[in-house]
Protein backbone atom coordinates (compact mmCIF):
# COMPACT_ATOMS: atom_id res chain seq x y z
CA UNK A 1 0.00 0.00 0.00
CA UNK A 2 2.89 2.37 0.77
CA UNK A 3 4.62 1.63 -2.52
CA UNK A 4 1.59 2.95 -4.46
CA UNK A 5 1.50 6.33 -2.66
CA UNK A 6 3.82 8.26 -5.04
CA UNK A 7 1.85 7.14 -8.04
CA UNK A 8 -1.39 8.35 -6.48
CA UNK A 9 0.20 11.66 -5.51
CA UNK A 10 1.53 12.12 -9.04
CA UNK A 11 -1.95 11.53 -10.42
CA UNK A 12 -3.41 14.11 -8.08
CA UNK A 13 -0.74 16.69 -9.15
CA UNK A 14 -1.42 15.97 -12.77
CA UNK A 15 -5.20 16.39 -12.45
CA UNK A 16 -4.99 19.71 -10.58
CA UNK A 17 -3.16 21.74 -13.32
CA UNK A 18 -5.63 20.48 -15.91
CA UNK A 19 -8.48 21.84 -13.83
CA UNK A 20 -6.65 25.18 -13.42
CA UNK A 21 -6.10 25.42 -17.14
CA UNK A 22 -9.74 24.78 -17.81
CA UNK A 23 -10.76 27.42 -15.31
CA UNK A 24 -8.35 29.95 -16.74
CA UNK A 25 -9.50 29.18 -20.24
CA UNK A 26 -13.09 29.56 -19.22
CA UNK A 27 -12.32 32.92 -17.60
CA UNK A 28 -10.36 34.24 -20.53
CA UNK A 29 -13.01 33.00 -22.84
CA UNK A 30 -15.58 34.83 -20.92
CA UNK A 31 -13.52 37.96 -20.83
CA UNK A 32 -12.24 38.21 -24.35
CA UNK A 33 -14.04 35.44 -26.09
CA UNK A 34 -10.58 34.26 -27.25
CA UNK A 35 -9.59 30.78 -26.47
CA UNK A 36 -5.82 31.41 -26.94
CA UNK A 37 -5.52 34.49 -24.81
CA UNK A 38 -3.63 34.10 -21.47
CA UNK A 39 -2.40 36.94 -19.21
CA UNK A 40 1.09 37.16 -17.59
CA UNK A 41 -0.32 36.99 -14.10
CA UNK A 42 -1.98 33.77 -14.87
CA UNK A 43 1.24 32.40 -16.33
CA UNK A 44 3.18 33.48 -13.24
CA UNK A 45 0.63 31.85 -10.98
CA UNK A 46 0.72 28.84 -13.12
CA UNK A 47 4.54 28.62 -12.87
CA UNK A 48 4.43 29.10 -9.12
CA UNK A 49 1.85 26.45 -8.86
CA UNK A 50 3.99 24.09 -10.92
CA UNK A 51 7.04 24.85 -8.78
CA UNK A 52 5.03 24.23 -5.69
CA UNK A 53 3.84 21.00 -7.16
CA UNK A 54 7.43 20.03 -8.02
CA UNK A 55 8.62 20.82 -4.51
CA UNK A 56 5.77 18.80 -3.05
CA UNK A 57 6.58 16.01 -5.42
CA UNK A 58 10.28 16.12 -4.48
CA UNK A 59 9.37 16.21 -0.82
CA UNK A 60 7.06 13.31 -1.38
CA UNK A 61 9.87 11.52 -3.21
CA UNK A 62 12.29 12.16 -0.35
CA UNK A 63 9.76 10.93 2.14
CA UNK A 64 9.08 7.90 0.02
CA UNK A 65 12.82 7.38 -0.44
CA UNK A 66 13.41 7.44 3.33
CA UNK A 67 10.45 5.19 3.85
CA UNK A 68 11.64 2.85 1.13
CA UNK A 69 15.16 2.80 2.55
CA UNK A 70 13.81 1.83 5.96
CA UNK A 71 11.66 -0.77 4.30
CA UNK A 72 14.66 -2.00 2.33
CA UNK A 73 16.72 -2.23 5.51
CA UNK A 74 13.93 -4.13 7.16
CA UNK A 75 13.63 -6.37 4.12
CA UNK A 76 17.40 -6.92 4.07
CA UNK A 77 17.36 -7.75 7.79
CA UNK A 78 14.49 -10.12 7.18
CA UNK A 79 16.36 -11.59 4.22
CA UNK A 80 19.46 -12.07 6.40
CA UNK A 81 17.31 -13.69 9.05
CA UNK A 82 15.70 -15.86 6.42
CA UNK A 83 19.15 -16.75 5.03
CA UNK A 84 20.31 -17.64 8.54
CA UNK A 85 17.19 -19.69 9.04
CA UNK A 86 17.74 -21.34 5.66
CA UNK A 87 21.34 -22.11 6.57
CA UNK A 88 20.23 -23.49 9.92
CA UNK A 89 17.48 -25.47 8.23
CA UNK A 90 19.95 -26.76 5.64
CA UNK A 91 22.36 -27.80 8.37
CA UNK A 92 19.51 -29.33 10.32
CA UNK A 93 18.34 -31.10 7.17
CA UNK A 94 21.85 -32.41 6.55
CA UNK A 95 22.05 -33.56 10.13
CA UNK A 96 18.64 -35.14 9.77
CA UNK A 97 19.74 -36.82 6.54
CA UNK A 98 22.87 -38.12 8.26
CA UNK A 99 20.78 -39.31 11.17
CA UNK A 100 18.36 -40.89 8.72
CA UNK A 101 21.25 -42.66 6.99
CA UNK A 102 22.58 -43.87 10.33
CA UNK A 103 19.12 -44.96 11.37
CA UNK A 104 18.66 -46.70 8.02
CA UNK A 105 21.96 -48.54 8.55
CA UNK A 106 20.93 -49.43 12.09
CA UNK A 107 17.58 -50.60 10.79
CA UNK A 108 19.28 -52.71 8.14
CA UNK A 109 21.58 -54.22 10.75
CA UNK A 110 18.65 -54.84 13.07
CA UNK A 111 16.69 -56.34 10.21
CA UNK A 112 19.61 -58.62 9.33
CA UNK A 113 20.00 -59.59 12.98
CA UNK A 114 16.28 -60.20 13.25
CA UNK A 115 16.32 -62.34 10.11
CA UNK A 116 19.29 -64.29 11.49
CA UNK A 117 17.48 -64.73 14.80
CA UNK A 118 14.36 -65.83 12.96
CA UNK A 119 16.40 -68.37 11.00
CA UNK A 120 17.98 -69.61 14.21
CA UNK A 121 14.54 -69.78 15.82
CA UNK A 122 13.21 -71.74 12.85
CA UNK A 123 16.18 -74.09 13.00
CA UNK A 124 15.66 -74.52 16.72
CA UNK A 125 11.98 -75.25 16.13
CA UNK A 126 12.91 -77.82 13.49
CA UNK A 127 15.45 -79.41 15.82
CA UNK A 128 12.92 -79.39 18.63
CA UNK A 129 10.28 -81.00 16.42
CA UNK A 130 12.80 -83.62 15.27
CA UNK A 131 13.84 -84.23 18.88
CA UNK A 132 10.19 -84.54 19.87
CA UNK A 133 9.62 -87.08 17.09
CA UNK A 134 12.75 -88.94 18.20
CA UNK A 135 11.52 -88.86 21.79
CA UNK A 136 8.16 -90.24 20.68
CA UNK A 137 9.92 -93.00 18.74
CA UNK A 138 12.15 -93.75 21.71
CA UNK A 139 9.14 -93.92 24.00
CA UNK A 140 7.40 -96.29 21.60
CA UNK A 141 10.52 -98.43 21.37
CA UNK A 142 10.85 -98.44 25.15
CA UNK A 143 7.21 -99.43 25.53
CA UNK A 144 7.67 -102.18 22.96
CA UNK A 145 10.80 -103.37 24.75
CA UNK A 146 8.96 -103.34 28.07
CA UNK A 147 6.15 -105.35 26.53
CA UNK A 148 8.68 -107.76 25.04
CA UNK A 149 10.41 -108.07 28.42
CA UNK A 150 7.06 -108.73 30.06
CA UNK A 151 6.25 -111.34 27.43
CA UNK A 152 9.67 -112.95 27.85
CA UNK A 153 9.23 -112.99 31.61
CA UNK A 154 5.79 -114.54 31.21
CA UNK A 155 7.19 -117.10 28.78
CA UNK A 156 10.06 -117.85 31.13
CA UNK A 157 7.66 -118.31 34.00
CA UNK A 158 5.52 -120.56 31.84
CA UNK A 159 8.58 -122.54 30.77
CA UNK A 160 9.73 -122.83 34.38
CA UNK A 161 6.27 -123.92 35.41
CA UNK A 162 6.17 -126.44 32.56
CA UNK A 163 9.61 -127.75 33.48
CA UNK A 164 8.66 -127.91 37.13
CA UNK A 165 5.47 -129.75 36.29
CA UNK A 166 7.43 -132.14 34.05
CA UNK A 167 10.01 -132.61 36.79
CA UNK A 168 7.27 -133.27 39.33
CA UNK A 169 5.66 -135.81 37.06
CA UNK A 170 9.02 -137.43 36.37
CA UNK A 171 9.86 -137.46 40.07
CA UNK A 172 6.48 -138.88 40.92
CA UNK A 173 6.98 -141.59 38.30
CA UNK A 174 10.48 -142.34 39.55
CA UNK A 175 9.32 -142.31 43.15
CA UNK A 176 6.52 -144.64 42.26
CA UNK A 177 9.02 -146.85 40.43
CA UNK A 178 11.42 -146.68 43.38
CA UNK A 179 8.65 -147.46 45.78
CA UNK A 180 7.69 -150.43 43.64
CA UNK A 181 11.32 -151.55 43.38
CA UNK A 182 11.75 -151.03 47.13
CA UNK A 183 8.68 -153.09 47.77
CA UNK A 184 10.00 -155.82 45.50
CA UNK A 185 13.38 -155.67 47.21
CA UNK A 186 11.76 -155.79 50.61
CA UNK A 187 9.80 -158.79 49.46
CA UNK A 188 12.99 -160.38 48.17
CA UNK A 189 14.75 -159.52 51.42
CA UNK A 190 11.92 -161.00 53.38
CA UNK A 191 12.09 -164.12 51.28
CA UNK A 192 15.86 -164.25 51.73
CA UNK A 193 15.50 -163.69 55.45
CA UNK A 194 12.90 -166.40 55.63
CA UNK A 195 15.28 -168.68 53.77
CA UNK A 196 18.26 -167.66 55.91
CA UNK A 197 16.52 -167.87 59.30
CA UNK A 198 17.24 -171.58 59.99
CA UNK A 199 20.90 -171.16 59.05
CA UNK A 200 21.21 -168.09 61.24
CA UNK A 201 19.63 -169.94 64.14
CA UNK A 202 22.05 -172.79 63.74
CA UNK A 203 24.99 -170.43 63.62
CA UNK A 204 23.70 -168.64 66.68
CA UNK A 205 23.51 -171.87 68.55
CA UNK A 206 27.02 -172.76 67.52
CA UNK A 207 28.21 -169.34 68.61
CA UNK A 208 26.64 -169.72 72.03
CA UNK A 209 28.39 -173.04 72.36
CA UNK A 210 31.72 -171.63 71.28
CA UNK A 211 31.49 -168.66 73.66
CA UNK A 212 32.31 -170.94 76.56
CA UNK A 213 35.30 -172.22 74.76
CA UNK A 214 38.57 -170.40 75.04
CA UNK A 215 41.38 -170.24 72.68
CA UNK A 216 43.64 -173.24 73.15
CA UNK A 217 47.18 -173.75 72.07
CA UNK A 218 47.29 -176.34 69.33
CA UNK A 219 50.68 -177.50 70.46
CA UNK A 220 49.30 -178.39 73.86
CA UNK A 221 46.55 -180.34 72.22
CA UNK A 222 49.15 -182.23 70.25
CA UNK A 223 51.13 -182.99 73.41
CA UNK A 224 54.34 -181.29 72.47
CA UNK A 225 56.65 -180.86 75.39
CA UNK A 226 59.09 -178.09 76.00
CA UNK A 227 58.91 -174.35 75.26
CA UNK A 228 56.97 -173.55 72.11
CA UNK A 229 56.22 -170.09 70.81
CA UNK A 230 52.51 -169.37 70.92
CA UNK A 231 51.30 -167.01 68.16
CA UNK A 232 49.34 -164.01 69.23
CA UNK A 233 46.99 -164.14 66.27
CA UNK A 234 44.86 -167.23 66.72
CA UNK A 235 41.83 -168.11 64.82
CA UNK A 236 38.76 -167.52 66.84
CA UNK A 237 35.17 -167.65 65.82
CA UNK A 238 33.54 -164.27 66.11
CA UNK A 239 31.21 -164.01 68.97
CA UNK A 240 28.80 -161.71 67.11
CA UNK A 241 27.72 -163.27 63.86
CA UNK A 242 24.70 -161.00 63.61
CA UNK A 243 26.88 -157.90 63.32
CA UNK A 244 28.14 -159.12 59.94
CA UNK A 245 24.58 -159.34 58.66
CA UNK A 246 23.91 -155.81 59.74
CA UNK A 247 27.01 -154.59 57.92
CA UNK A 248 25.88 -156.34 54.78
CA UNK A 249 22.47 -154.67 55.03
CA UNK A 250 24.08 -151.22 55.34
CA UNK A 251 26.26 -151.92 52.30
CA UNK A 252 23.22 -152.94 50.23
CA UNK A 253 21.38 -149.74 51.20
CA UNK A 254 24.33 -147.52 50.23
CA UNK A 255 24.56 -149.27 46.86
CA UNK A 256 20.86 -148.65 46.24
CA UNK A 257 21.24 -144.99 47.14
CA UNK A 258 24.21 -144.57 44.82
CA UNK A 259 22.21 -146.03 41.95
CA UNK A 260 19.18 -143.75 42.54
CA UNK A 261 20.98 -140.41 43.22
CA UNK A 262 22.39 -139.66 39.67
CA UNK A 263 18.91 -139.89 38.14
CA UNK A 264 17.56 -137.32 40.60
CA UNK A 265 20.58 -135.08 39.98
CA UNK A 266 19.97 -135.15 36.21
CA UNK A 267 16.31 -134.27 36.77
CA UNK A 268 17.20 -131.34 38.98
CA UNK A 269 19.79 -130.03 36.50
CA UNK A 270 17.27 -130.20 33.59
CA UNK A 271 14.64 -128.29 35.64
Amino acid sequence: AISHLPFKMEMSHETDPQKDKMDSVCKTWKLYDNPYYCSHSQQHQHQQHQQHQRKAFIWDLNFVKVFMETELEKARAEIKELKAELDYERKARRRAELMNKKLAKDLEEERMCREAEEMQYKNLLKERSSEKSEMVLMRRELEEEREMHKLTEVLREERVQMKLSDARLYLEEKLSELQGSNREREKEKRNVMMMMKPKILERGRSLTASRSMKSENPHIKRGIKGFVEFPRAIRSISELWGSKMECQKVQVKTLLRQKSTPKFASLLSSS
